[in-house]
């Protein structure tokens, strides 16, 4: 598996460098605002920085939902499939590489982002990196969801009824964690506390109640757990379809 992640990260170090490149150019454009600002107090200096953070997590996402349909498509839909999966790895290995390569650009793009938050006067704490790790599950599940939709368009059915599968399917991942989450676990003096009614639970790190901050554990069991089983589904299927030994 080592020598299939370092081969994956050398074929998509070009678009690392890309990604880099443009969040360079972001932050030039945002030390130049900052500088101008500086010097002035005019209200488009403010607005001018607020469109530049909105872009960045603009670029941010997009980066990542393309970042991840990429890095699972040429796998499976271009020449560069012959060679993957010629090579003596596993299903378990190839997936679990996939997901370390997706990882590690998330976390490559929120470093950057994080700096260049930190230069228009925005600062991290402890509840931004769990809402951090919570994206990264979240991640997971999105680039889960992806490859299963790949694997069953390439493999087990036609596009019409694949597209229906994952709908219903992201619909019942999604519904799931709305119910479950609506009234969530969180830690009290060391004790496991259920929570009042909470509609966006199921899309959050923590809720803020009376001024507490109360961490949604509740939403992080639940999303592991779902990308552990997306994750026995899509291996079990690879191990089906393709000979990777």
């Amino acid at each position: 598996m080592r020598k299939y992640l370092k081969y994956d990260v050398k074929s998509n170090m070009k678009f690392f460098l890309s990604t880099f490149i443009c969040f360079v150019i972001l932050l030039v454009s945002l030390v130049s605002v900052r500088t101008i600002g500086s010097f002035t107090s005019l209200l488009e200096v403010g607005s001018a920085i607020n469109s530049i953070e909105i872009i960045l997590i603009g670029v941010f996402i997009m980066t990542m939902i393309y970042f991840v349909i990429n890095t699972f498509y040429k796998d499976l839909y271009t020449d560069r499939s012959i060679l993957t999966f010629s090579l003596p790895i596993s299903a378990r290995e190839f997936l679990t590489a996939k997901l370390l390569v997706i990882n590690i650009f998330f976390y490559l793009l929120v470093f950057l982002s994080i700096f260049l938050f930190y230069l228009s006067g925005r600062f991290m704490n402890i509840w931004s990196l769990i809402s951090i790790i919570f994206a990264m599950i979240i991640l997971n599940v999105f680039s889960l969801l992806i490859f299963l939709f790949m694997q069953m368009d390439r493999f087990l059915f036609k596009r019409k009824n694949t597209v229906i599968i994952i709908i219903l399917l992201i619909g019942l991942i999604f519904v799931g964690g709305f119910f479950l989450n609506r009234y969530f676990l969180f830690l009290s003096d060391g004790s496991l506390v259920r929570s009042g009614d909470n509609t966006l639970a199921f899309i959050s790190a923590y809720v803020k109640v009376s001024g507490r901050k109360l961490l949604n554990i509740t939403g992080f069991l639940y999303y592991i757990l779902t990308a552990l089983i997306l994750s026995f589904f899509n291996i079990k299927i690879l191990k089906n379809d393709l000979d990777l030994s």
